[in-house]
């Protein structure tokens, strides 16, 4: 990736904001449908960073000419749960993986060394790649 910046979250809903304007500062160039994905991406790992994770949080964008990568980082101990299929289609919460699991090129949960803590990332790529619901090994 050609350049990378970085923003520390408070643990609290304002913060989700903050992150897509940060994210959208940083991919415009990438086209439309792929910011939108992005602010939408960020969004759900920053808000269950803060919903599950302990502070301190920090976002990590990483962009290139034709992708961008995302990490949300914090020190709560509990690594996210894969994906499995949605219990309930009127469930209000519990989805945010399944959409990062949909729209990502990639993605993954990277426990921090040392404990306590994990990353959670995705990436997106302009170009068609093969999409994938599985988690990967590591960030970048």
């Amino acid at each position: 990736m050609a350049a990378a910046a970085q923003l520390e979250l408070a643990p609290h809903a304002a913060s989700v904001s903050l992150a897509r304007e940060f994210v959208l500062q940083r991919c415009q160039h990438l086209g439309r449908d792929l910011v939108e994905d992005a602010m939408l991406l960020v969004s759900e790992l920053v808000s269950n960073a803060i919903l599950h994770g302990q502070p301190v949080i920090v976002l990590t964008v990483r962009m290139d000419p034709d992708a961008i990568e995302v990490k949300v980082t914090d020190n709560g101990e509990t690594l996210p749960a894969p994906p499995g299929a949605p219990a309930d289609s009127r469930q209000t919460r519990g989805r945010g993986l399944h959409l990062v699991a949909a729209l990502s090129t990639q993605w993954g949960v990277t426990p921090k060394a040392p404990p306590p803590g994990k990353s959670v990332w995705f990436s997106l790529a302009a170009a068609p790649a093969a999409r994938s619901s599985e988690p990967a090994e590591a960030f970048g």
